[in-house]
């Protein structure tokens, strides 16, 4: 806050001296150019004078903190003679570890010294760090060299294949001021000279746990210290700063932890335990946060010891204990990275815990037991070998840094000044471009389109210009010019007057023509002219209300594209163009009181035609059918999968539809909004609604009891199955559109009187959270357990009903009590008692339809189930089809909840037309099996068979006829006396069996019960005639039946004899011999059946016979003269014989039923 106050005061400062050399430059009759040289004049001088200033004190600097170095070197230098002199083992030992390094195979990778990373580690006595190294199973090359041994109190030397760890003394960290703390600066010395280029490339400072475990804060902070001083020794000593670890040993000696590496997998012991401080935190906030991270990570394993059974006290506890650390580490932290102006801050580069694997058995002997260790030192630390860097170069960045941020803030203080120029060069230019561009472009027109055009383009340049940044110097305030209000004054007034004048106008003379004139308005008509009303007076309410701009933008605009014909607009985004002008005028404007006066003369146009349009259904609904007429419903849209046509399709007009309702309820709302005419809408809107309501809940009944007839589309096997494939789906027809029903008609669900079948289909929505088949979550249930539970409360006298209205304003769903005293069947409270066992009724049904769909297309399954159904079709739920589990469900969950009845026959048709839809795609299967029944069974048995032999075989005693009667056919025909056969009769629905096979059947049983053993026919003829111009007459006249046991004859001598015919299925052919002349003329009848047919031929009792009917002698009788004989038998007793003989001819049907008829539906 300090630095931005500063800024500030400086941009003031220059701000005024700015406006001085401009002022100045003016008064004296220059221009503003030559002022602004000025001022940059004055800033160059300025700037120049800051850069001399800077450069002395930083050379004065330097040369102060080069006298304070050189006062200490002589000492240090000092120090270091004598520790060059004297030749000690430290010496020795680093110089042998140089030559075997040398010497090694590391020279063919490069300078054998700076091949692989050098560490110190450096830590109190009896820390662990020497321990930490031996165990961690670091890859260790296999040199055997007397530098390599370990002894006690001196520098250790780890080689491994990632790095060079040197393990420093502890008493290096305890003696500071001493012995040993000459031979930490020797070592310090040794690495800078042997290694100049990276003398040392990290230092790992150990910690043991115990100490932490002590809480001993003063101790800590001590070793800080202590560790603090050696490493500022080794920044002061190599100049360089090098990434410093922290690392806590002896982490077994945490409780809890050996329980705990006894559950992990031995792999991870290799695995570190700790993070890298790559954000650079400041020392106390990386420890919080790293330790936070590993204590998550503990209750995380934790879990997995706990489902593993291998908790211990110790183990439950470890997190907790874990955690209490992070205060002791900070402490121990802060002493050793903790920043002050006098020292260079170590680099706090990460912290890592390492320990032992104590209690567990290894897996290999070969693995060393520490815990943590491995990864850490052979992957993390050496892979961060180049975060070192020389203090030196350091500071010359950090010098570096600073003089960019003066430049940068010099750069930038010039470019305010230049955008300063640029802004007052910009401001005199677009005044320029748009009095240039503009000039003349603004008169008023006659055409109320062009001025709408012109005044949007007004807006527009005077929106550019408020837009615009101007500067200071132009005398304006900081908010905006003052000719822009100008401006935006003359816009107000020009579109009150050229165009919202106009248009009142227009719309005034067109709304009095249309409400006086003899003719009808039309709807939209009335609609059109109340909408503008109630839109404009509400936009004019809300601007006075002290609305803002966006918020009347977000409002029914004031002008809709129904106004531009009448204002004689073409293009309908100019209406768009009217509204923002309007608005914007609203804005600009300076005349409330004409806004007063145009608000008062809606106010009185709108109540004129409310109060001559009181018929609110008469113009409303029509005009609702318009705006939601894409919201049409028809039952013939939920049958796509049909190519045919519906006799008469069910259609909900959009007015009666939620978005058509809606619209209705908003276009009254707005009319409310207006806060003006309650008195006229509370006389004419009670009885509207009544009716609406009325209409709305009847058309959608109807949609409901004519939705089976969308099946009429359905035309063959293919497109059922496409519907019935879907039934036990969510794109189920029926169930979808009972949801279609519930949502259209939810804004009536709380209403009066609530129709039967409407109440239902809510109930239907409520089963559905209990269906065990239903994809609901345990809120939906809950939120009808919730609506029982307000109804029973709402019940329980005084208090209970208060209860309950305050759970209804919350969730707007308590149901009326019910209503439907007197009625039979479950009342609405018993209903929802029974809510759990209907949800599990509706699952059994949907279990049914998936059921059926599943052998849908197996065509004996259908004929069984149809076969049960008509076999007792007062019984439809017997038996254990699909088609018998779906009408059980259906009949328990009707005496659960209501049977079908006149009130909610509209829910039933629904809810079984899935039911219905399976019996009718059944009813064609099993069709088409009766009929390859027939064909296979009946008709195959007769190919082949004489045609004497046919009747028997086929309707005889014990013809093929009655098997298949008996059998097949069993379930769906039945004999009815006096009718003979007729189809049976199931759910209102006779079986589909052609009248052709009933009529065969039946006329083949009467066949078989008018069969006789032997027909007597008496038979008397008469003298035979001829034509009297004939040459020859008739002598005599023989008629002879063959049977098998005699010859029966009858002569006729031309005066009348009798003879009794006994005929039998034995009898064969017959013989009508007539004797004319010299000739013998015969007619033969032949066969079994050519007694039959005689009697037949001469059922009159003649038969005049022609020369043509005996083409051998045709001839010789023309010559005679003989053009005819008649011959007459007077017959009686023939009537049972030619009825034997007719029902013997019947026609054996190729067809008994018809297989998936082309036009099959309902």
């Amino acid at each position: 806050m300090k630095t931005f106050f500063k800024i500030l005061l400086w941009l003031l400062v220059w701000s005024l001296i700015a406006a001085a050399c401009v002022g100045g430059a003016l008064f004296t009759g220059n221009t503003i150019e030559f002022g602004l040289k000025i001022l940059a004049g004055i800033f160059i001088a300025y700037i120049s004078f800051l850069l001399i200033r800077k450069a002395i004190i930083h050379y004065r600097a330097k040369k102060k903190v080069e006298s304070l170095i050189n006062v200490a070197e002589p000492e240090q230098k000092k120090r270091k003679l004598e520790l060059w002199k004297q030749s000690t083992g430290l010496d020795k030992n680093f110089k042998a570890l140089v030559k075997m390094l040398n010497s090694s195979y590391l020279k063919v990778h490069g300078e054998p010294l700076y091949v692989l990373p050098w560490y110190l580690v450096i830590g109190h006595q009896q820390t662990g760090k020497t321990f930490a190294l031996d165990q961690a199973n670091l890859p260790k090359p296999t040199i055997e060299n007397d530098v390599l041994s370990r002894k006690v109190g001196s520098i250790n030397w780890h080689l491994y294949n990632q790095a060079i760890a040197v393990d420093t003394p502890g008493e290096f960290l305890a003696d500071v001021e001493g012995s040993r703390n000459e031979e930490w600066l020797k070592l310090l010395s040794l690495l800078k000279k042997h290694r100049n280029k990276e003398p040392i490339n990290g230092v790992i400072v150990t910690l043991p746990m115990d100490v932490l475990l002590e809480g001993n804060s003063q101790k800590l902070i001590e070793m800080g210290t202590q560790a603090r001083k050696n490493l500022e020794q080794l920044i002061q000593v190599l100049h360089i700063q090098v990434p410093i670890y922290l690392m806590v040993t002896k982490l077994d000696a945490l409780p809890g932890v050996p329980e705990w590496i006894g559950t992990l997998d031995q792999a991870s012991f290799r695995d570190p335990m700790g993070k890298v401080n790559l954000k650079e935190q400041g020392p106390e906030e990386f420890v919080q946060q790293t330790v936070t991270s590993l204590a998550e990570r503990l209750k995380q394993l934790q879990l997995t010891a706990l489902q593993q059974g291998q908790a211990s006290p110790d183990l439950i506890r470890l997190p907790t204990r874990f955690e209490a650390l992070e205060r002791h580490l900070v402490t121990y932290a802060n002493s050793i990275f903790q920043q002050n102006p006098y020292q260079k801050t170590p680099l706090f580069r990460g912290m890592y815990f390492v320990g032992e694997a104590v209690g567990v058995e290894l897996q290999t002997d070969s693995e060393g037991r520490g815990l943590f260790s491995h990864r850490f030192l052979t992957d993390i630390v050496p892979a961060e070998r180049g975060l070192i860097s020389s203090l030196a170069r350091s500071e010359r960045v950090e010098n570096t840094r600073k003089l960019g941020r003066v430049a940068a803030w010099y750069l930038v203080s010039a470019g305010v000044f230049a955008a300063l120029y640029s802004s007052y060069r910009g401001n005199q230019g677009i005044l320029e471009q748009m009095t240039d561009q503009n000039a003349g472009n603004f008169e008023e027109s006659v055409a109320l389109e062009q001025n709408i055009n012109t005044l949007y383009d007004y807006r527009s340049m005077v929106n550019q210009l408020s837009d615009s940044s101007w500067s200071p110097w132009f005398g304006v305030s900081a908010d905006e010019p003052a000719f822009i209000g100008q401006l935006q004054g003359i816009f107000a007034e020009r579109v009150q007057s050229r165009l919202v004048s106009k248009a009142d106008q227009v719309f005034s003379s067109a709304m009095t023509s249309a409400l006086y004139a003899d003719s009808d308005v039309s709807e939209e008509e009335i609609v059109a002219f109340i909408s503008t009303l109630v839109r404009r007076i509400n936009i004019l309410d809300a601007y006075m209300d002290g609305a803002s701009e966006s918020s009347l933008s977000d409002m029914p605009l004031p002008y809709s594209e129904s106004d531009a014909d009448l204002f004689g607009v073409r293009d309908v985004a100019t209406v768009d163009k009217l509204n923002n002008l309007y608005l914007q005028s609203l804005f600009w404007t300076a005349d409330q009181g004409l806004l007063k006066q145009e608000l008062k003369l809606m106010e009185d146009q709108l109540r004129t035609i409310l109060i001559k349009s009181k018929a609110l259904a008469n113009w409303l609904i029509p005009w609702a059918n318009g705006v939601a007429e894409s919201e049409e419903q028809r039952v013939s849209d939920f049958w796509i999968a049909g190519s045919g046509s519906m006799k008469k399709d069910a259609l909900i007009s959009g007015a009666f539809t939620r978005e058509g309702k809606q619209a209705i309820d908003s276009f009254i709302e707005q009319i409310r909004e207006t806060r003006r005419y309650d008195d006229i809408l509370n006389e004419i809107l009670p009885g509207f609604q009544a009716s609406y309501q009325k209409q709305y809940l009847k058309q959608w009944e109807n949609f409901a009891l004519n939705f089976f007839s969308g099946s009429q589309k359905l035309r063959g096997r293919n497109e059922w199955l496409t519907v019935v494939n879907n039934l036990s789906t969510g794109r189920n027809i029926f169930f979808n559109a009972l949801d279609l029903i519930d949502e259209q008609i939810e804004p009536y669900k709380d209403a009066e009187n609530l129709p039967d079948w409407a109440q239902m289909v809510a109930y239907y929505q409520d089963m559905r959270a209990f269906g065990p088949d239903e994809k609901t979550d345990n809120g939906k249930q809950d939120k009808v357990l919730a609506k029982m539970a307000i109804q029973v409360v709402g019940k329980a006298g005084p208090v209970g009903k208060a209860l309950a209205g305050g759970a209804k304003s919350g969730m707007k769903s308590k149901k009326k009590l019910d209503k439907a005293a007197g009625k039979s069947g479950p009342s609405a409270d018993e209903r929802q008692m029974q809510l759990e066992q209907a949800g599990k009724l509706l699952g059994e049904y949907r279990q049914a339809l998936s059921s059926f769909v599943y052998s849908a297309e197996t065509r004996s399954v259908s004929y069984s189930a149809i076969s049960a159904l008509y076999s007792k079709p007062d019984q439809p739920d017997s038996g254990e089809s699909s088609l018998a589990l779906g009408y059980k469900s259906l009949k328990q969950l009707q005496a659960l909840v209501g049977k079908e009845n006149r009130e909610n026959r509209a829910f039933w048709s629904l809810y079984k037309g899935a039911l219905n839809l399976m019996r009718e795609y059944m009813m064609a299967e099993s069709a088409c099996e009766v009929q390859e029944n027939w064909e296979n069974n009946f008709l195959a048995n007769l190919e082949g068979v004489p045609d004497y032999k046919l009747p028997e075989l086929a309707f005889g005693d014990s013809g093929l006829l009655w098997t298949t009667l008996s059998t097949d056919m069993a379930p769906f025909v039945k004999e009815r006396r006096g009718a003979g056969y007729v189809p049976q009769r199931a759910l209102g629905e006779t079986y589909p069996l052609s009248r052709r096979f009933l009529e065969f059947a039946a006329r083949a049983k009467d066949a078989k019960q008018a069969k006789q053993e032997t027909y007597k026919v008496d038979v008397r003829g008469m003298p035979t005639s001829t034509n009297l111009d004939a040459k020859y007459h008739v002598r005599q006249t023989k008629l002879e039946l063959r049977c098998a046991e005699q010859v029966v004859e009858l002569t006729n001598l031309n005066f009348p004899v009798t003879r009794n015919f006994a005929w039998n299925t034995a009898c064969s052919d017959v013989t009508l011999s007539i004797e004319v002349g010299r000739f013998t003329l015969e007619k033969r009848y032949e066969g079994p059946l050519g007694f039959p047919y005689f009697l037949k031929e001469f059922a009159t009792g003649q038969k005049r016979f022609t020369p043509s009917d005996f083409p051998s002698r045709a001839e010789q009788l023309r010559e005679s003269g003989v053009s005819y004989m008649e011959v007459e038998y007077r017959i009686s007793g023939q009537e049972a014989l030619l009825s034997s003989l007719d029902n013997r001819d019947l026609i054996v049907p190729d067809k008994v039923t018809s297989c998936w008829p082309a036009g099959r539906g309902i």
